[in-house]
């Protein structure tokens, strides 16, 4: 139920809403390295894994928050925005109990919440959303197309503008250090009986 009859206060906590949205994934954006080892620390994902799951969650967010600002199928995205508040608040409930009070990364690095603040931060918008809970969106030319194009694009673009290290790095550190070492055996004695190129080895990176 709708509980503010003024137009432009209803369109204005929805624009709140969606900027909080946009700047959490801008700020986990920039910086991703430390989302997605955040994401490994709880050991419920490998780090290829934690890698793309923070960049979707980057992208989800900014989804979200872009569409509430446009006022785009505004029935379905209030669903969608309070189940993803619900999920991270029990998640972040559940980070509370187990007596963590270190940045959630909520707004990645840039600002730092404790789950506690994080926790009260959703709870606030959660009260936004369902105080326009009955609004209803604009009636927009192209509409599902514009959606289907900003899904899209908002998706990809993270794995583009900094893609995982294992999509990037890896191969490419793995074959310089295989050259390197190749090229350090065929100088020394001792590494040429070794055959390092040949066979499975362990390469220590530091």
């Amino acid at each position: 139920m709708s509980f503010i009859k003024s137009p432009l206060l209803n369109h204005s906590l929805r624009i709140i809403i969606g900027l909080v949205f946009i700047v959490s994934a801008v700020f986990k954006l920039i910086g991703v390295d430390a989302f997605e080892i955040y994401i490994f620390s709880f050991e419920f994902f490998g780090l290829p894994l934690a890698s793309i799951l923070a960049r979707l969650i980057i992208s989800s967010e900014c989804i979200i928050g872009v569409l509430l600002i446009l006022n785009i199928n505004f029935d379905v995205i209030k669903k969608i925005t309070a189940g993803i508040l619900a999920a991270f608040s029990v998640f972040l409930t559940w980070q509370i109990i187990q007596g963590n009070n270190e940045n959630c990364h909520c707004f990645g690095e840039i600002i730092q919440f404790t789950p506690t603040e994080s926790l009260l931060k959703n709870i606030l918008l959660l009260t936004f959303l369902f105080a326009i809970w009955k609004n209803s969106g604009f009636n927009i030319k192209h509409a599902s197309s514009l959606r289907l194009f900003l899904i899209v694009f908002v998706f990809v673009f993270p794995m583009i503008l900094i893609p995982p290290d294992f999509m990037l790095k890896w191969p490419q550190m793995e074959q310089n250090t295989l050259e390197i070492a190749s090229k350090r055996a065929q100088n020394n004695p001792n590494l040429q009986a070794a055959k390092i190129t040949e066979g499975k080895k362990i390469v220590c990176m530091l």
